[in-house]
């Protein structure tokens, strides 16, 4: 395993620690006069190009490039201007965040039988 890969994951596990920390704050305070509901965007880090692209030559078709990403950051922390309910603050949540939440209660599941 390469320095590079280590440092995509551990770049995904300090976003995804964002992501939860916000959904944390969105549960906490749903109930509280006034709170407006925050929203985690990412993007990608930079890539580094492996292999370059070729233009096609002789009635052949190029070559694509092969990059490798160097994990993600969090590009900005959206507040959402609405005013919601427990279940429709759940319903604006992306698929990304869905998973990201079941996952980490299964593994606080599986910590917590095993301990």
């Amino acid at each position: 395993m390469s320095t590079s890969s280590l440092v995509a994951g551990i770049s995904g596990l300090k976003t995804s620690q964002v992501a939860l920390n916000v959904i944390g704050d969105n549960l906490a305070n749903l109930n509280t006069s006034g709170f407006k509901s925050s929203r985690v965007n990412f993007a990608n880090e930079l890539s580094q190009t492996m292999r370059s692209a070729l233009a096609p030559s002789g009635g052949l078709g190029g070559r694509n490039p092969i990059q490798v990403g160097t994990g993600t950051k969090v590009s900005s922390i959206d507040k959402i201007f609405l005013r919601a309910t427990c279940h429709q603050l759940v319903a604006h949540l992306t698929l990304q965040y869905r998973v990201m939440v079941f996952s980490c209660f299964q593994m606080v599941l599986k910590i917590t039988s095993q301990g």
